[in-house]
């Protein structure tokens, strides 16, 4: 059988210092850029039927070597441990990591490079460096984010397989074949702490230990040793030397028979025909029998315990989902049992859709099967929850593994809405707001923009335009007052329009403030058409004793004048009819009445418009007290009126028509007003 021996929690917190904000996918607010990650260390239990250490041993953790390394940036962090914390603080700049972990070193191993941690090896040369300080080598290595709130347990193995060999005599021989000796042979002498293990190199053998009797059973910690599979063998007698690659790991035993010496290779592997893989932290049971002198039969049984994803971090009360597979081979009649418990923390546990009896052990499949089933924990409080399962049999055997999540408790996030008064009109900016909070969070919200009907320009504040399912981040949050968020939603079509802003807190938890307005009426703007008659200053000009003031020439302007400050420009196109004299060579002027149109635009932002319909030469009339009028300079004049009330035009001139030539737009209403006379 070949089992995983225990798994290692390494749990990282990822806290913020003071305040932070959250990641966001769009504009970011400003806030710090540092996190606090904790590293809780935790080894759940385990048992075998016969070990090599004692149960505190094998879960024994002496030293910790912890690397960090940014994978953007050249930022790396070394963190050493031997006093035994289940908690490793270190404040990591946020971002993507990979991280490296190597436990029972031996000591502290220093700054390493991301190349160095990579190719890191322990190398062996005697059979004791295994277990050295009666404890295990094991190493971890996955991607951590360090940028929020989360516990993110790490799973170590160790870098051994464990080997459990029985061997016995079969009556029709016994007596006839006397054993001396077993020794395991060819166990690489380095094994790399984050790579497969296909040893090319040195080998090591063990030492000899003597048999005495008919029996023997001994308990190996074997370096990975990869050499792969020999499809071309067929038979169990022929995995021996010969087809076996070079540095292939076998257990040799020597014997003798009436003064003859003779020799057994067992070749270890997943199975006992034609793999040569060790693979680490994996056990294998290897039972051998001597049926006769030329002849041993040599059963490799695995059974395999693994699970599939869990949610990490869970919340208090939320159902939690994962599988449990058990995959046995070359043992058809032996009967598995599972039992499944809650070794650490709280809440309702079901495997296979019932709630199992805590450590009872139900049967599961045969010795040849593979069997997966669902699991569904629902916590019931926070902190680290370990799920043991136990793999068990008839004969005693026994093995742990465990599934490990951590369980946070969650505080609702809250959201008050308030906005201010309103026209509902297109154009017109909603000014609102959203206090949001949420117990124990002083990290901030993320905060996610929808608009789900109509059309409209959202911003937050006066400056940071959102687009339709664009998110931020704040800044950090007082959970005694809360944050208040200020925005401004300005519709751009009429009728109905609706928008969803989504406040993400810690925990994963969310509020939603989805807010629907109908009726939305068009923008309304009165525009008056009118004239100007535009003339620079005059000047005083004296010819022949005569003397007048002399403009030098004068425009006509057409004008447009709104109420409020256009949202898009808008054209109007104005006829205007004026009298018009002129004087040539007679004092007596010439008196035409002009019709003439004009295009006016105002434009987006401004409340006014004008264009220049044409321009004259001005006329100047000379005066002598004593001798009457003259014509210094010939040209125009625009006639007065004989009469006009105050606020109206002094020329004698109307608008005569008027009208938008502007495309339509059925959000903005356009009144033309009448004219001024």
């Amino acid at each position: 059988m070949k089992t995983t021996f225990y798994n290692l929690i390494i749990s990282l917190f990822a806290l913020y210092c003071s305040c932070s904000p959250l990641t966001g996918d769009a504009a970011r607010l400003p806030d710090g850029d540092s996190v606090t990650v904790t590293f809780a260390v935790s080894c759940p239990e385990t048992q075998i039927a016969t070990r090599a250490l004692d149960p505190s041993q094998e879960k024994a953790i002496r030293n910790l070597n912890v690397y960090l390394f940014h994978k953007t940036t050249d930022i790396s962090k070394h963190i050493y441990s031997n006093d035994g914390t289940q908690r490793i603080d270190a404040t990591l700049v946020k971002g993507e990591y990979d991280l490296f972990v190597i436990a029972n070193a031996g000591g502290n191993l220093g700054e390493l490079t991301r190349e160095q941690a990579e190719t890191r090896a322990l190398n062996i040369s005697d059979e004791s460096d295994l277990t050295r300080n009666d404890a295990l080598p094991m190493s971890a290595r996955q991607p951590v984010t360090a940028n929020q709130n989360a516990v993110i347990p790490v799973s170590l193995v160790r870098l051994t397989a464990k080997v459990e060999f029985s061997l016995t005599i079969a009556p029709t021989v016994s007596g006839q074949i006397v054993l001396q000796t077993v020794q395991l042979m060819n166990a690489p002498r380095s094994v790399s702490y984050f790579a497969d293990n296909r040893t090319s190199g040195e080998l090591l053998n063990f030492p000899k230990q003597n048999i005495t009797g008919n029996t023997f059973s001994g308990t190996y910690y074997v370096p990975e040793n990869l050499q792969g599979i020999n499809a071309a063998i067929k038979d169990q007698k022929d995995k021996n030397p010969s087809n076996a690659p070079v540095g292939a790991t076998y257990l040799y035993v020597q014997g003798t028979t009436y003064g003859r010496q003779v020799a057994y290779y067992i070749y270890l592997g997943g199975n006992n025909i034609d793999d040569f893989n060790i693979q680490r932290n994996h056990q294998y049971v290897v039972q051998a029998n001597i049926s006769g002198i030329n002849t041993i039969d040599t059963r490799v049984s695995t059974v395999d315990l693994t699970f599939g994803a869990i949610k990490n971090p869970c919340n208090v009360g939320e159902t939690v989902t994962s599988s449990v597979t058990l995959k046995c081979t070359n043992s058809p009649a032996r009967q598995i049992y599972l039992s499944a418990m809650l070794a650490e923390g709280g809440g309702t546990l079901t495997v296979n859709g019932s709630a199992w009896t805590p450590g009872a052990a139900m049967p599961f499949c045969k010795g040849n099967e593979a069997r997966t089933v669902p699991v569904t924990l629902v916590p019931n409080r926070s902190g680290l929850i370990r799920i043991r399962f136990t793999v068990s049999d008839d004969q005693g055997y026994i093995t742990y593994l465990e599934l490990t999540t951590y369980c946070q408790q969650s505080y609702p996030v809250t959201t008050v809405f308030s906005e201010n008064s309103w026209s509902k009109t297109a154009h017109t900016p909603l000014k609102f707001s959203v206090n949001t909070n949420q117990q124990n969070n002083t990290s901030g919200f993320n905060i996610k923009y929808e608009l789900l009907k109509g059309a409209g320009d959202m911003y937050y504040g006066s400056s940071i335009k959102l687009t339709d399912g664009q998110s931020l981040t704040s800044g950090s949050n007082n959970p005694s007052t809360g944050l208040t968020f200020p925005f401004n939603f300005t519709p751009t079509a009429i009728g109905t329009v609706s928008f969803r802003l989504t406040f993400t807190g810690a925990n994963g938890q969310a509020s939603v403030v989805e807010k629907t307005y109908d009726g939305i009426a068009p923008y309304k703007i009165n525009i008056t058409p009118d004239f100007a008659h535009i003339q620079p200053s005059g000047t005083s000009v004296t010819s022949d004793g005569y003397t007048g003031i002399y403009y030098k020439n004068f425009t006509v302007r057409l004008l447009a004048s709104a109420d409020k400050a256009l949202v898009k420009p808008v054209s109007l196109n104005i006829g205007l009819q004026y009298k018009l004299g002129e004087y040539k060579t007679s004092l007596t002027p010439t008196i035409t009445t002009q019709n003439k149109n004009g295009e006016v635009t105002i434009n987006a932002g401004s409340k006014t418009g004008y264009t220049a319909l044409i321009t004259y030469a001005a006329s100047c009339i000379g005066y002598n007290a004593g001798m009457g009028s003259k014509i210094i300079f010939p040209g125009f004049y625009m006639v007065p009126k004989q009469n006009y009330a105050t606020g109206e035009h002094r020329e004698d001139a109307s608008i005569t028509s008027y009208k938008i030539t502007s495309a339509a737009d059925n959000t903005i209403e356009y009144t033309l007003l009448t004219p001024p006379k």
